[in-house]
């Protein structure tokens, strides 16, 4: 069994709780995901089975769509509202033109620098940040090059805002509700955010974990998605059976008549009979299997 189950991950839950669940439906210990989603968020977790757990470096390299809320008036140490309160103000002292927000937007488009959260997974001396966090320990951290490819506003109700994001990989979303707070000049806190879209998947392709629960093994399979449907963005590259099956036994080739054309980058790898073997990449005039299917 090897394939791609779409979850919409439901608030509370860790990206690790919806691992171990699809793990014991499915019955296969190599069950894995394509990168967080904190418990507070909802959405797109795309879960990996089987063979199909070794495709997770291909997948997190994608845009990732976001719908977040935010609220104004307070901020907290983890910029959502599951911290503690750091900063806090009469809300209906301050109000906002959607004009105002748009201009407050503007500068956060683009390929910008971003301060990641103290309260995240990234790593400091080999210790997370939210271990160094916990115990009270707050770093300057350097700003992280990002790109936010779209900001929306998509509503303004005093002191709710609520934006759309589509994002590089990298982007915390909790960061740009900082930022876009700071820049309206009033604290400003996330109070809730749904991912719409990662990987290639979104939420109309997804299935809950309850609904997931409802189904004997069979079915669970005919939600699956294969692996092949996932790498339609790598550009295919046929050989011949003598080929594959060097690369299947780890020769790096480079033969003209097994490489002529290609650019470097990777490459979905079929037969002439269009079966899938695998992804490699043409690097240095050299033809690599990265991943067998």
């Amino acid at each position: 069994m090897s394939g791609i189950i779409v979850i919409d991950k439901a608030q509370d839950y860790t990206s690790f709780d919806v691992v171990a669940v699809v793990r014991r439906l499915v019955g296969i210990k190599k069950v894995g995901h394509t990168g967080t989603l904190d418990p507070m968020a909802t959405g797109v977790l795309p879960i990996l089975v089987g063979s199909a757990t070794k495709l997770a470096p291909y997948l997190v390299d994608t845009k990732k769509e976001y719908v977040a809320t935010m609220v104004l008036g307070r901020s907290t140490d983890t910029l959502d509202v599951t911290g503690t309160i750091t900063e806090e103000m009469d809300a209906s002292s301050i109000s906002f033109t959607k004009e105002q927000i748009e201009a407050a937007m503007a500068p956060l488009r683009g390929d910008i620098l971003q301060v990641p959260p103290m309260f995240s997974a990234l790593k400091k001396d080999g210790k997370r940040l939210y271990d160094l966090a916990r115990q009270g320990i707050t770093l300057e951290l350097e700003p992280r090059p990002v790109t936010i490819y779209e900001l929306e506003l998509l509503e303004y109700q005093h002191p709710i805002i609520r934006f759309r994001a589509v994002t590089s990989k990298g982007t915390y979303i909790r960061s740009l509700v900082r930022d876009l707070a700071e820049n309206l000049g009033v604290p400003g806190t996330m109070s809730d955010l749904r991912r719409t879209l990662t990987g290639g998947f979104s939420i109309a392709q997804s299935v809950s974990l309850d609904e997931l629960k409802k189904l004997d093994r069979a079915e669970i399979v005919d939600k699956m998605r294969q692996v092949e449907q996932v790498l339609v963005h790598f550009k295919e590259h046929h050989l011949s059976d003598s080929y594959i099956h060097l690369l299947l036994n780890g020769v790096r080739l480079k033969d003209p008549a097994a490489v002529e054309g290609l650019e470097n980058g990777m490459y979905r790898i079929k037969t002439h009979e269009n079966k899938l073997i695998g992804l490699a990449e043409f690097k240095n005039q050299e033809l690599v299997l990265n991943w067998r299917a």
